[in-house]
This record gives C-alpha cells, structure tokens and sequence, in this order.
C-alpha cells in the first residue's frame, strides 16, 4: 500500500488553534524534563514560568506590561511576513528606536511639558524605522537577502548601544554602570490602572493590533500585501515593486513604538532596561534583547 501525502486547499482550522496550544504543552513537558535532569524541580519551575503568573492576580499587571512590546513586534513582523519579507533583525531595529527615543528624552532632560513624551515616541520611529529601511534598500538596489541583511545589522546596533551607554550617555552618577540618567515624569507613560505597572502603553498596544487587523483583512493595502507576499518577481515588479521599498520602514515602527512601551519599572527608571546594564556585554548582547525580539517573532506567527 502506497501512502501518499497532499497538501491542503487550506489549513485544517481544528489545527490553526490546535498547533500553538500543542506547542506550548511540548514546550512544557521538554522544559520538565530538562530542568528535572539537570538537578532541578522540573514540575515546580514549568508552573512558576507558566502557570503562576495566570493564577496569581498581582502578577496579571506585569504580564501585561511585558507582553505589551512583544504583541507590537509580532504585529510588524506579521505584516512583514505577509509580504514574504523574513525580517529577523528585530532587535537591531528595536534597539535603534530605543537609542533615537532616549536620545531625545536626554536632549529634554531639563524641560517640561506633554510634548515630550510624543517627540519621543515619533524619534524611536523613525530612527528604529530608518534602520529597518536599510536592508528593504539593499533588498531592492542589490537583491541581499532581507534575512541576513537585517541580522547583521543587529550586531552594529548593540555595539552602537554599549558604546553610548559606556560613553557619552554614561550616567556619572549611576555608580559605573552602564546606563543612562534617570528618566523624568514627563518622559514616562502615565499608569491607567492604579497600583499597578499597567500604563498607557498597553492600551495603545491593543488598539494598534485591533487597527493592524482591520487594515489587513478589509482594506485594499491588506490585499496589496498579500499579493505582493504570493505573486512571482515579475509580477511584483509590474504592479506593487514600489510597496516593498517602504514595507519595512513601516512594518517596523511597531518595534521601535515597543521600545518606548517596555517596562520603565524594569530599567529602574532609567531609558536602557535594567538587563542590559546590570550584566556585562556579552550577557547582554546574547539575552534580553535576542530574547525580545525572537518572542516578538513567534508572536507573529
């Protein structure tokens, strides 16, 4: 008897919610078992990781606060990925919208006023937007692939931080470490849950997935999008060569909006997260920020 396997019309919608709820409890048991071999409460750490924080209700407000960035990176590389552009260089554009917003949060240290705060947001775009557009250009100028390009550039954009964060932003009063100085209350998302993490942020997060949907799914652009992601080069060339050129200065925003909505509380109130000064670089390079960007990007999916 000979097997034979087709692929589907479409996927199997059982499957479509099936697949990532799988996922997860394989990733559970695997996490279990490693953590049992290695000399550890294997159980005991998977429920702390996953199951704790949903149980207990003091903890609700952190997850919100943190998935906040994760949810915004996962809906730029959706609309990346639905044009068939593999953005892996997440983090490098995060990183550069989070360099863009502190740098005007420290030009601004000494004002006041609720304009700050939005010069801010508008500096992470576009510079973390800018950088995003780099391998769109090398994409359509000289055809480097998109993967490798935006990888790369990660690296320049870490380096770029470590360099600011030990040199020119350098706190002199922050005990050596490698941060910036403090941010101000005119520079920080105001709380809308009081007693809680939960600022304006996470708002604005829901509002910009909700918005992002409606744009892909009833909108010409949306259908723009997926034509460009499943037609042949010619035809992508004739009819919407121009869209790519400008997807990843878009579809990227939402990294560098993400930036400006990660946790102040984590960074200590200060404008680089608290990871990434209180570890030594090599710590750093290899954690928070791949960590972040990665999630961002199985968010997507």
């Amino acid at each position: 008897m000979r097997l034979k396997f087709e692929k589907r019309s479409e996927p199997s919608r059982f499957m479509v919610y099936a697949t990532p709820v799988g996922a997860v409890v394989l990733t559970m048991i695997v996490g279990a078992i490693v953590f049992s071999l290695i000399g550890y409460n294997g159980p005991g750490a998977v429920y702390q990781v996953f199951i704790a924080p949903l149980t207990l209700s003091y903890k609700w407000g952190d997850i919100a606060v943190k998935a906040s960035p994760l949810i915004l990176i996962g809906v730029g590389l959706a609309v990346g990925n639905r044009a068939a552009i593999w953005n892996i260089g997440a983090e490098g554009q995060y990183v550069v919208g989070a360099l863009a917003g502190t740098g005007i949060g420290l030009l601004t240290q000494n004002a006041t006023g609720i304009w700050i705060l939005p010069l801010m947001l508008v500096a992470g775009i576009i510079g973390g937007a800018v950088w995003g557009a780099v391998p769109a250009w090398l994409r359509t100028q000289f055809n480097v692939n998109e993967t490798l390009s935006s990888l790369m550039l990660t690296y320049v954009a870490i380096h770029l931080m470590n360099y600011l964060v030990t040199g020119p932003w350098k706190d002199p009063s922050g005990f050596s470490f490698p941060q910036t100085p403090l941010v101000t209350a005119d520079q920080s998302l105001p709380i809308i849950v009081p007693g809680t993490e939960v600022h304006l942020g996470v708002a604005i997060t829901l509002l910009i997935a909700v918005v992002m949907w409606l744009l892909m799914t009833r909108s010409v652009f949306g259908f723009q999008i997926r034509v460009v992601g499943n037609s042949s080069g010619d035809f992508f060339n004739f009819t919407f060569g121009f869209m790519r050129r400008s997807f990843d200065f878009v579809c990227n925003a939402a990294f560098h909006i993400s930036r400006q909505f990660t946790p102040r509380k984590m960074a200590e109130h200060r404008n680089v997260p608290r990871a990434e000064y209180q570890a030594n670089h090599a710590q750093r390079q290899n954690c928070i920020g791949r960590a972040t960007s990665f999630l961002g990007l199985l968010v997507a999916f």
